[in-house]
């Protein structure tokens, strides 16, 4: 939920509160996304949105678990600033390897 006076930069009426989104993990139907080896990696659609909605070019978002990348990646698409932190090594190799695909 937004914050009573959280920055909107979206058109009025764009949002919803319903995503739909084909995931990156599935095979059939899924993203036209690369898969990386995540258990739980999300569509960079999913990032996109509210990353377009709430911040300006060049503004940072951070991302306290990076997993495989996409909240880099949206941020990176969006011209934002994604300040990211991933604990497991096997995960760090992840973003590193989405980053230079």
């Amino acid at each position: 939920m937004r914050k009573k006076n959280a920055p909107w930069y979206g058109k009025a009426g764009e949002n919803s509160t319903i995503w739909d989104s084909p995931s990156p993990k599935f095979i059939m139907g899924g993203a036209d996304e690369d898969k990386y080896d995540h258990p739980t990696q999300k569509p960079i659609e999913l990032m996109r949105r509210p990353i377009l909605h709430h911040l300006r070019r060049g503004e940072l978002v951070y991302e306290p678990f990076l997993g495989s990348g996409t909240t880099l990646a949206a941020a990176e698409l969006t011209e934002r600033i994604c300040y990211g932190i991933e604990l497991d090594p096997k995960y760090v190799v992840v973003v590193i390897r989405a980053g230079k695909r």
